[in-house]
């Protein structure tokens, strides 16, 4: 399955009101009353954005890799992270790579980052490697991002005289997250085996353009349910159109 196709705002907007209409036949049908059916549907088609917005939202979430696969990924990839968080820095803070990390420009001030991910937490050693850096390039600030540290190598770093500063993997995580640069999970998928066509022709039917004859049709629908007695089979007939073209609105590509 691809990515779903980017709706412009008018798709949007000719969704809202599709479904505004669906609720609109169903409870001017039920109400008989227009001023009692436009409220009510407003109501509710206001509520059904909001549900499917956070749907959509948990659903997009869902996607990302967890904080501990970001860390086991950058313990993976070794000094390579630092290429990583480099191009995911702004550019406009300069950053310069040297030993073990990058210096970036905040401020006017040069501050040193050593991204230090492993399978275990940062060590006396590598606050030692850090600190020889920092000293070599005249840095009085760092940031080490890694896993959270014990307390005497908090206490270790805090008795030099360089302000060492431990950067917690949820703030990494959430700065990645916010810029689109989460690490892609290499976890391996089983790959199906022989795969029917059936999506493939359902694609083929759900075609953007046929979306506005499947709209004219639950529209016209809609309003014969007005003046005929069997509001039921027009109704029905009525939302399975106007749902035809929404699925042809926001349909997935093969």
């Amino acid at each position: 399955m691809g990515k779903i196709i980017s709706m412009t705002k008018l798709d949007k907007i000719i969704i809202i009101c599709a479904v505004f209409f669906i609720f609109f036949i169903l409870f001017f049908a039920v109400t008989s009353n227009i001023a009692a059916g436009l409220f009510i549907s407003a109501l509710i088609t206001i509520l059904t954005y909001r549900v499917v917005l956070h749907l959509y939202n948990r659903y997009h979430d869902k996607k990302n890799i967890s904080l501990i696969d970001m860390e086991k990924l950058f313990a993976l990839m070794g000094s390579s992270q630092i290429d990583y968080l480099v191009k995911a820095s702004p550019e406009y803070f300069c950053p310069q790579l040297i030993e073990y990390g990058f210096v970036l420009t905040v401020n006017c001030k040069n501050i040193a980052i050593f991204p230090n991910y492993k399978f275990s937490s940062s060590s006396m050693d590598d606050i030692s490697k850090f600190y020889r850096v920092a000293k070599d390039n005249n840095l009085n600030k760092i940031y080490v991002l890694s896993k959270l540290c014990d307390r005497n190598t908090i206490l270790f770093a805090g008795s030099l005289d360089v302000d060492i500063n431990f950067v917690p993997s949820k703030r990494v995580y959430k700065f990645l997250l916010r810029k689109n640069c989460l690490p892609k999970s290499i976890i391996k998928k089983r790959s199906k085996i022989n795969k029917t066509d059936y999506k493939e022709m359902l694609f083929n039917i759900f075609t953007k353009k046929r979306a506005k004859y499947f709209f004219i049709s639950g529209t016209t629908l809609g309003l014969l349910s007005f003046f005929t007695p069997i509001k039921i089979y027009y109704i029905t007939m009525c939302i399975i159109c106007i749902l035809l073209g929404i699925g042809c609105i926001i349909r997935e590509k093969v």
